[in-house]
């Protein structure tokens, strides 16, 4: 009995840790989505760009400051722009 109670209780402590890590990574997931939208926000607010698609692209390829980021937009409005 008392190898079933230990066994059970190291399976339990191995399901606790697992599921604690994969919260860990679905939180990490949602600020790092949170952090994508407010760069989004940002970006749009500081160009005046509402466009989705372009703000989504920019957030692949912008550096996290935002120092240049209103060329970078521009720059990308602009090709936008040229292929319609």
């Amino acid at each position: 009995m008392a190898d079933k109670e230990l066994f059970g209780n190291r399976r339990r402590a191995q399901e606790d840790e697992y599921f604690h890590r994969q919260e860990q990574e679905l939180i990490e997931k949602l600020r790092q989505r949170g952090r994508e939208e407010a760069t989004r926000r940002l970006m749009a607010e500081h160009a005046g760009v509402a466009d989705e698609e372009i703000l989504r692209d920019l957030t692949d390829w912008v550096p996290n400051d935002f120092h240049d980021s209103a060329q970078l937009i521009n720059v990308k409005w602009e090709q936008k722009k040229d292929k319609n």
